[in-house]
Order: structure tokens, then C-alpha cells, then sequence
């Protein structure tokens, strides 16, 4: 195993929802923000199920 996106869904039991690109950390928070919707699954997005918190910079 060596544990890349193949080998989580196998040890976990849940699927991938998204995948943050390495070095994204040093991104200014507004572009963090911004750039942060398109590393995750369009249903986990859906305008039902996702609130931006422009309050705290975060996807909750």
C-alpha cells in the first residue's frame, strides 16, 4: 500500500472528497479561499449543502 487516492478509499471506508495541492498553505488567505471550492467534489459543493464563512476564511 502506499497510500495515495487509489489506496484511502480501500482503508477507510469512505470516499475522497477532495485533494488540497501541496503548497497551497502559502497562499494569501482571500486566494486560499477562493482557489479552495474547486479541490473538492461538485456534490460535496452543492448550493444546498455548502456555506462559505467569510468570517473565519473557511468551508464549513
Amino acid at each position: 500500500m502506499t497510500c495515495n487516492l487509489a489506496d484511502l478509499p480501500a482503508v477507510t471506508g469512505v470516499p475522497v472528497v477532495g485533494i488540497v495541492p501541496a503548497g497551497v498553505g502559502k497562499l494569501a488567505p482571500a486566494e486560499f479561499t477562493a482557489r479552495a471550492p474547486d479541490w473538492f467534489g461538485t456534490p460535496l459543493l452543492s448550493p444546498h449543502n455548502t456555506v462559505h464563512s467569510t468570517d473565519q476564511g473557511v468551508l464549513t
